[in-house]
């Protein structure tokens, strides 16, 4: 996991965190910024424990053609690393 999350963070040529909102176990951290030149929005949520400890994340981008180059590139990145069916690949 930690492969994945380095070669993302690579990626962006900015990203900016602007509203944080905790519900229970959950965190929803919405934030903007740019990849490849392009603008990029979303949402990461991570899910906690009755303990406290992050067990999940789930990472939402907008808009479509920018994470669809987004996968495409990472998963170039992390070739051999991950499972390639997980990345969008080129038609």
């Amino acid at each position: 996991m930690a492969a994945f999350f380095d070669a993302s963070r690579q990626m962006y040529d900015s990203i900016a965190f602007k509203r944080e909102t905790i519900s229970g176990a959950q965190t929803y951290l919405e934030w903007e910024g740019k990849v490849f030149g392009d603008e990029v929005g979303g949402v990461t949520i991570l899910a906690r424990d009755e303990t406290g400890l992050i067990q999940q994340v789930e990472i939402f981008h907008r808009p479509l053609h920018v994470v669809a180059r987004f996968s495409n590139e990472l998963g170039k990145r992390l070739a051999g690393k991950l499972d390639a069916s997980l990345f969008e690949q080129p038609k």
